[in-house]
């Protein structure tokens, strides 16, 4: 009995101990590291509570303002915005249509440039002016607003060279004289158009013809023959150099475009 005693003591205590079984340390460890777990885990929900706090409160300021409509400080910023945007716009849209008259009143008369030229070719001579037509009907004369109709008449009947009344896109047809109709002025520089001091350095110059358009603004008027002597003022022809939308007539002869710069 001793003996048996004496063995037993003499074994360790683990191997006494039953299998399966963990010992009071592992324990404390692994229930400290569930702790920690469960407290970091507590945190994370809590900065979830307080990011959803959040994003709530945002979401009740974004339907509070869109409840209560644009203020007035952002509907005058609108306002100004496009008032800017006006003056920019605005200027450049009138300019581009001054000049898309332009281009089309120079393909107007070159149009009836090229039937003047057609006619002279079929009869010997040119087309009578207005002033021309006024001198051969003395005796009858052609109504005033009717005189430059009557002058492009003979380019579109019998013979039509022209299929009907080029239109001078800048002349309004209201009032008497040439806008009544809206037409460009023709004059013819010959024999019979009649005495004028300036006719002779006109047709010194070999002008036979010219036709005369308004430009983008009116200006002073100034006879035709003046400026084809060379004793009008040049200020009265439109020029583009003193900008698209300046005063002056638009004339053309046959000669082409005509302008002081190129044959004075």
């Amino acid at each position: 009995m001793k003996a048996s005693r004496s063995i037993l003591s003499s074994w360790p205590l683990e191997s006494r101990r039953p299998s399966g079984t963990i010992r009071p340390c592992a324990l404390t460890k692994r229930a400290s590291a569930l702790t920690k777990r469960a407290s970091a885990l507590t945190k994370r929900a809590s900065a979830l509570t307080k990011r959803a706090s959040a994003l709530t409160k945002r979401a009740s300021g974004m339907t509070k303002r869109a409840s209560a409509g644009v203020t007035l400080i952002e509907l005058l910023l609108v306002v100004a915005i496009i008032a800017v945007l006006a003056m920019v716009a605005v200027p450049n849209f009138l300019e581009a249509q001054v000049r898309a008259k332009i281009t089309r009143s120079k393909a107007n008369m070159r149009s009836l440039a090229s039937a003047i030229e057609a006619y002279a070719a079929d009869y010997g001579r040119i087309p009578l002016g207005s002033e021309a037509l006024k001198a051969v009907h003395f005796d009858s004369p052609i109504p005033e607003p009717d005189v430059n109709a009557a002058a492009q008449s003979c380019l579109t009947t019998p013979i039509g060279y022209l299929s009907g009344f080029v239109l001078d896109p800048f002349r309004r047809r209201t009032g008497g004289g040439a806008d009544r109709h809206g037409l460009f002025v023709y004059q013819s520089y010959l024999a019979e158009a009649g005495l004028d001091e300036y006719l002779d350095r006109v047709r010194a110059r070999d002008f036979c013809w010219s036709l005369l358009g308004n430009g983008p603004v009116a200006g002073e008027y100034e006879s035709i023959v003046r400026l084809l002597s060379g004793e009008g003022d040049p200020a009265t022809i439109y020029d583009p150099t003193n900008g698209a939308i300046s005063e002056g007539y638009i004339v053309r002869t046959n000669k082409g475009d005509f302008s002081y710069r190129r044959h004075f």
